[in-house]
């Protein structure tokens, strides 16, 4: 590393581009550099904006597929770690399986360093997969030449069009594939690299190493499967019966910015939060699934399906009005609050937005769990308004938010901070 004066212009060396002048004779190489420049430029404001999704790409899986491996993916925007934008301007069907004799697959184009780390297709068969999005291009139409130079007949295309490609990559994980129920529990969580995050911070700050844990940095790190152009979506999971459950939260993340400084990644930067944020729709979207598809929903315990829940969330429960739904005192058992308190329905963005900075709840210590119930849906559920009771349920580390009402009362619902049991 050379020594600098102050005020001497310090250039990029990668940031050449083409000064025009009347007179100067241009080539399609000139012009080449400089599209190559704005897409370069283009890409230093896509990383300063932030890594992730910015909207749409919702993965699902078509009713009339559903014992085929084909999923439908809604049009959307999203930026990746390279900083390039890839946008899907129309809903598009994508079969995951592809013969066995095909080739790898080409059009990257202008996107030359976008080359998947494992050459060749993945045949998919039963297992947990990652299905990625990367940008790609080709070709449309024939210009017409002169003759001169050494273009050969195949590159004088008229255009070049940037678009995507969607990639199918079997996912590492350490969870044990016998074990079903508790499967996409364990797989979204070590992608959250939950685990080992949070240890190292907690048990010795100063000598933790900051490197990120999850699985899909380990996976970037090692080369296996996926890089920095690639935008995870989802992870999928089938046996030879098909599609058994398609998770998109476990890995896609909203636009999430870089961090200012390496420093305290844990402590300050926006990743944690984005994380948070996808841990609680993570959870909504697997009860959801649960509560729509399962019977005997008052006898699942969350241990059943669950080793970590987000610091907050929300779970229909059954009761007076609300004939559908879990057993919270079967669900969290000797975890929960002695009673079930009742908080103002205002009260919970506030909730949830301080809990985007809280640890998820392991269910295997011996934490205890708050549960609430806004005030609102209580008299919405009496008075016929609604069919669906909802327990809410937060972090002993969160800030206490029941409200008493003294002309109300319910069994089994408290009021006051006494009946909780730390």
């Amino acid at each position: 590393m050379s020594t600098r004066q102050l005020s001497e212009v310090i250039t990029n060396p990668s940031m050449r581009s083409i000064n025009f002048f009347n007179g100067r004779l241009l080539t399609a190489e000139d012009l080449g550099q400089e599209q190559a420049i704005r897409r370069a430029a283009d890409a230093r404001i896509g990383q300063a904006v932030g890594y992730g999704v910015a909207n749409g790409l919702e993965v699902s899986q078509p009713v009339s597929a559903a014992t085929q491996p084909v999923v439908t993916i809604q049009p959307g925007l999203a930026i990746n770690l390279k900083g390039q934008a890839m946008s899907l301007s129309d809903a598009v069907d994508i079969s995951l399986v592809r013969p066995a004799s095909a080739g790898a697959s080409a059009g990257l184009g202008v996107f030359g360093d976008c080359q998947p780390p494992q050459p060749g297709i993945y045949v998919a068969d039963a297992g947990v997969y990652l299905l990625v999005m990367c940008p790609a291009s080709t070709t449309e139409g024939r210009a017409p030449v002169n003759g001169l130079g050494t273009c050969t007949v195949a590159c004088n295309a008229r255009y070049n069009i940037e678009g995507v490609q969607f990639r199918l990559v079997q996912l590492p994980t350490g969870a044990d594939l016998t074990q079903p129920a508790l499967l996409r529990n364990t797989v979204a969580y070590e992608c959250f690299g939950t685990i080992v995050d949070t240890a190292a911070l907690v048990s010795d700050p100063f000598n933790a190493s900051w490197d990120r844990t999850g699985l899909l940095d380990l996976m970037r790190r090692k080369k296996i499967g996926i890089g920095d152009c690639d935008l995870p979506l989802a992870v999928i999971y089938w046996t030879l019966e098909g599609i058994q459950y398609i998770d998109m939260w476990s890995v896609r993340r909203r636009l999430t910015k870089p961090p200012g400084s390496h420093s305290w990644p844990l402590l300050f930067s926006d990743r944690r939060v984005s994380e948070t944020d996808a841990m609680i729709q993570q959870f909504q979207d697997e009860i959801e699934a649960i509560f729509t598809t399962g019977s005997g929903l008052e006898n699942i315990q969350a241990a059943d399906r669950f080793t970590f829940l987000p610091p907050v969330g929300l779970l229909p429960i059954r009761g007076p009005g609300s004939a559908q739904g879990f057993d919270a005192g079967a669900f969290f058992g000797s975890s929960a609050s002695r009673a079930i308190a009742t908080m103002d329905g205002a009260s919970l963005r506030s909730l949830f937005a301080e809990a985007r900075d809280h640890e998820p709840i392991d269910l295997r210590s011996a934490e205890k769990i708050q549960l609430y119930v806004t005030f609102e849906n209580l008299i919405a559920v009496q008075n016929g308004q609604s069919s669906q009771l909802a327990v809410i349920f937060a972090s002993r580390y969160l800030t206490r938010r029941e409200t008493a009402r003294y002309s109300f009362a319910s069994f089994e619902l408290g009021h006051f901070a006494s009946n909780f049991v730390r």
